[in-house]
């Protein structure tokens, strides 16, 4: 399994232009030589098809538009304006375009100037910069220019490092703006660098420190402006803003080991919230309040509630055998932080039920400078109650999470007693386990762990067994080994007719098999070679050696007491054109050896025709696995070919491939993938993948220099720290389990009423929650709501009850 990268044609139009002051457009962009290339040494450095000017912004999806140049994968892109001689420049603007998972906001966007093209001179962060303009939050696909009008600098050529905000980059208008000449005799500011990107390599930490505090700081201030406080009162708040604001642009940092993006970022940042803190305590607001929204919507640091919080109470209603969470919200209305005690009453099991776990859910700023509250920290408990800290003018929120193996069925009330220096939140709780059992769901689920003997990604020998323990608590039951662990024959293992002759070794299968003994599919990626012992595919001899070597793999799952259809193999991962042929091949000889062991096989596109190798591919498999937004999103035929599979007595899975991790949407990705599974008659889902922080030495840390991680969990060195995306795979895994439930009830029940009311439920159901399927839905801070999941839920709930 690799990163799913898209593909768009494009045919690039660059326009560069030199705007007067800001007055009509002067094009001289013939007149100025344009050099536009993705920086050389870190890597993939992506592809340009071309290089033009045509004085036109696009029109529509920007990466669809033959106005536009994109750029994947790469770090800095740098664009390079000969403006034939030394010119006064006033201002830039850059135009690009966002709205889906893969395609964000820049970073960054740092400003060089030159005289001679080789001595370079900062100007400054056009993102930042812009700041003061309102940086934009996108729901739907928009695009947007980042400019501004206040530099007073020169020089002949002028120079844009951009930094993706994720996979892709696009631009399809720069506009440079003169200035007066009064600013050709200013002297230039800054020691000059030959090397800007390593320049900017050193930068980037400091410029993420600044986005983050200068955006905080402009929320504040926008507070303070629309606040029905007293002018006076107004002028103070705004002062010591001002204050701290001064200091945000000198800042310049080294990045250390320890360092972890959680907020309040510094010292700076403490005093920021603490003036919003002090703005909610003039405003009415107690010192410390308690409010709702759903667990899984998407929230803002020093978000608040439009109306009074009232009735705020925390409720979960589930089967027996399960496990559901509710969360509640708190704020810290005040200009200091302040440590609250949360004692526990009237669940069974005391001040500290096995039942509950509770959570604190720090606020982590990301690589697109929007945080989130999305690790799921346990609290630390002493002397009868729960520990936690909460920050001056923030909101926290505390996740509360019942397994109900722990709990008999019953009702229960109790409550939450949060208890400050100066104020006590009291928050009812009540549970409602029912006398219906869920058994262990049915829905496969992997996440292409690869973490067996030599680790994987973030997962190292030090928490390998914490990593078990994740996988096999969120029902993770098709683990996921390669084809170095899986035992092979060597040439001199075949006599010359092609047998078998010497016993493989499966020590280290065996071993893997043992810490899964309850894993219902035992799944290898092999990335199969064209040949085998010499042997070239299709070949006589290939066939032979290839049956040889699944019928000994066979013969082992049954005396370890599996069975052989247990073991899958994925050939290829996601096939071009060569990889289909190799799938074909080796698919074919494998299936030939009567042994039963599946071949699995996963696809990216939604381009599938009835006649392709592709679609032959495909049909040799026994389980196909496409990936979710490729199903929804292909021409009508995909589905089609899909869905006849299914006919033919096939398995469907599907997957999810997408990042930034930490800004996938909780509800509509993570949790709704049961349900998108339910609808189309998929048994299993993937998840790209358990431990896939990217380059990150740490994902608590989002500033570092590389980005895009993909694991819905949060690592560091030592350590995993389960997720509210996390917990979202569950909830989505047993919600799967509810509707295969429910259909069978209605099949089983001799109550007429009962059946109508189930079927109906069935039918209406999976299309109202999975709604249209849009990928750029999938970003948290894009999602309205995220209630519906749980509204049907409880409805199944109780008619099963009632078939019950």
């Amino acid at each position: 399994m690799k990163r799913f990268i898209p593909i768009f044609m494009l045919v690039a139009l660059l326009t560069v232009a030199v705007m007067p002051g800001f007055a009509s457009e002067v094009n001289i962009a013939k007149e100025c030589p344009v050099t536009v290339s993705p920086s050389p040494n870190y890597g993939n450095t992506g592809n340009i098809l071309s290089s033009l000017t045509d004085g036109e912004h696009t029109s529509g999806v920007m990466w669809m538009q033959k106005g536009a140049v994109g750029w994947s994968e790469v770090p800095i892109v740098s664009i390079t304006v000969d403006l034939k001689k030394v010119q006064p420049i006033s201002g830039v603007s850059f135009s690009t375009g966002s709205g889906d998972d893969s395609v964000q906001w820049p970073g960054s966007l740092f400003i060089w100037v030159s005289d001679n093209g080789i001595d370079w001179h900062y100007v400054g962060d056009l993102i930042s910069l812009s700041e003061k303009q309102g940086v934009p939050q996108a729901e739907n696909y928009a695009d947007y220019t980042f400019s501004f009008h206040g530099l007073r600098t020169k020089g002949q050529y002028i120079r844009i490092c951009a930094i993706p905000g994720n996979a892709f980059i696009f631009c399809d208008e720069i506009e440079v703006y003169k200035g007066g000449n009064d600013l050709l005799s200013l002297p230039t500011i800054g020691k000059p660098i030959q090397d800007t990107d390593a320049k900017i390599r050193e930068m980037y930490f400091s410029s993420r420190i600044i986005y983050r505090l200068s955006h905080d700081a402009d929320a504040v201030q926008h507070a303070i402006l629309l606040s029905a406080i007293s002018n006076s009162r107004k002028k103070l708040l705004l002062s010591r803003l001002d204050e701290i604001a001064a200091l945000i642009p000198a800042i310049n940092r080294q990045e250390t080991n320890d360092f972890e993006s959680v907020l309040p970022i510094d010292n700076n940042d403490v005093g920021i919230f603490a003036v919003y803190g002090s703005l909610l305590k003039l405003e009415g607001c107690p010192s410390l309040f308690a409010w709702k929204k759903d667990r899984y919507d998407f929230l803002k640091p020093a978000e608040v509630p439009g109306k009074s919080a009232k009735d705020v109470k925390l409720s979960i209603s589930m089967m027996r055998n399960e496990y559901r969470s509710d969360a509640v919200l708190i704020t810290n209305a005040s200009n200091s932080d302040t440590e609250v005690k949360i004692k526990v009453e009237g669940i069974p099991g005391g001040s500290k039920p096995e039942c509950l776990r509770l959570y604190a859910m720090p606020w982590t700023d990301t690589a697109v400078g929007i945080p989130v509250s999305a690790a799921l920290v346990p609290l630390k408990f002493s002397n009868g109650s729960y520990d936690l800290r909460l920050h001056a003018g923030m909101t926290s929120r505390l996740w509360a999470t019942v397994n109900s193996q722990k709990l008999a069925s019953g009702n229960y009330t109790g409550r939450l007693k949060i208890r400050s220096v100066e104020h006590m939140v009291i928050v009812p709780f009540e549970i409602h386990v029912s006398k219906v059992i869920m058994n262990r769901p049915r829905l496969s689920f992997c996440a292409w762990d690869y973490c067996f003997k030599t680790g994987s990604y973030a997962v190292n020998k030090d928490i390998y067994h914490d990593a078990l323990a994740q996988m096999q608590s969120h029902y993770i039951d098709s683990p996921w080994i390669q084809g170095y662990d899986l035992p092979t024959p060597a040439a001199d293992s075949y006599d010359s007719e092609g047998n078998l002759v010497k016993p493989l070794i499966f020590e280290d299968f065996d071993r893997w098999v043992s810490l899964w003994h309850d894993a219902r599919h035992y799944l290898v990626y092999p990335n199969s070679p064209t040949e085998l012992c010499g042997y070239p595919m299709g070949s006589e001899g290939f066939n032979k050696r290839v049956g040889s070597w699944m019928k000994a793999l066979a013969t082992h799952m049954y005396s370890i007491g599996k069975r052989p259809e247990d073991l899958g193999l994925m050939i290829r991962d996601e096939p071009d054109e060569e990889s289909q042929k190799v799938i074909i091949g080796w698919a074919k000889a494998v299936k030939a050896s009567n042994t039963g062991i599946q071949i699995y096989q996963d696809c990216n596109t939604g381009m599938i025709p009835e006649k392709s190798t592709l679609a032959d591919a495909l049909r040799s498999a026994d389980v196909t696995i496409p990936m979710l937004g490729a199903y929804y999103g292909g021409i009508p035929e995909t589905q089609l070919f899909y869905q006849g599979q299914l006919k033919a007595g096939k398995k469907m899975w599907f997957y999810q491939c997408e990042g930034p991790g930490r800004m996938l949407d909780p509800y509509r990705y993570y949790r709704l993938g049961g349900w998108h599974c339910f609808k189309n008659g998929a048994s299993g889902i993937g998840l790209w993948a358990f431990g896939d922080i990217g380059h990150y030495k740490n994902s608590w840390n989002q500033y570092s220099w590389v980005q895009n991680e993909y694991t819905p969990l949060f690592f560091r060195p030592n350590e995993i720290t389960e997720s509210i995306s996390w917990e979202a795979c569950r909830e989505g895994i047993e919600d799967y389990e509810y509707l295969a439930m429910l259909k069978d009830a209605a099949a089983r029940t001799k109550d007429p009423i009962l059946t109508r009311q189930a079927n109906q439920v069935l039918m209406e159901a999976p299309d109202a929650v999975c709604g249209k399927f849009k990928t750029f839905r999938y970003r948290w801070n894009a999602n309205p709501e995220s209630a519906k999941a749980d509204i049907y839920r409880l409805k199944i709930l109780h008619l099963l009850e009632k078939i019950k």
